[in-house]
């Protein structure tokens, strides 16, 4: 393993990026940065509030900001992105530079995990399967193109998924 290793989760909402990035960051003996977490350091409040206050496109501006802080550490860490970090050029553009895995989760293995969801601003959806559905169909083919590994997670552990993505380092 190299002095430096960066490992960046992406994903569809509720595909278990937290999780497995704690679960991997236990095993390689590394830090998991949460970026959602920074997130609200940063601001000093909660996603969702600052969401509901500023707008999606304020709290993109935030998220790309805060991910650029990430990038620029020179330690070795796990990092567990937002669901919607891809959305952004710049965020793709930063995040071809470094080693990325996505986390590939169905939207309907998805709304079973996110059905009684209250925390993710774009969850609060009256029909959440087509939310869902609406979000994987854009997203998708982002996370593939910022991707050096897809991950399949449907019926795994957290665990099992951390243990597929050790076995990918170099």
């Amino acid at each position: 393993m190299s002095d430096t290793l960066k490992t960046f989760l992406v994903g569809m909402p509720g595909c278990g990026k937290s999780t497995v990035g704690r679960t991997l960051g236990r095993q390689l003996g590394l830090p998991c940065i949460d970026l959602d977490v920074e997130i609200e350091k940063y601001i000093g409040s909660s996603i969702k509030a600052y969401f509901l206050e500023k707008g999606e496109q304020e709290f993109r501006k935030i998220e790309s900001f805060v991910l650029k802080s990430v990038v620029l550490k020179a330690d070795s860490f796990v990092v567990a992105t937002g669901g919607g970090v891809v959305l952004d050029q710049g965020n793709r553009d930063l995040l071809r530079e470094e080693r990325v895995i996505y986390l590939l989760s169905k939207p309907d293995d998805l709304v079973k995990r996110l059905n009684n969801d209250n925390v993710r601003p774009l969850m609060q959806s009256v029909d959440l399967r087509k939310t869902l559905s609406d979000l994987y169909e854009k997203r998708h083919p982002l996370y593939q193109e910022v991707a050096d590994f897809v991950i399949p997670i449907t019926g795994k552990t957290a665990a099992k998924i951390a243990d597929e993505i050790a076995a990918t380092l170099p």
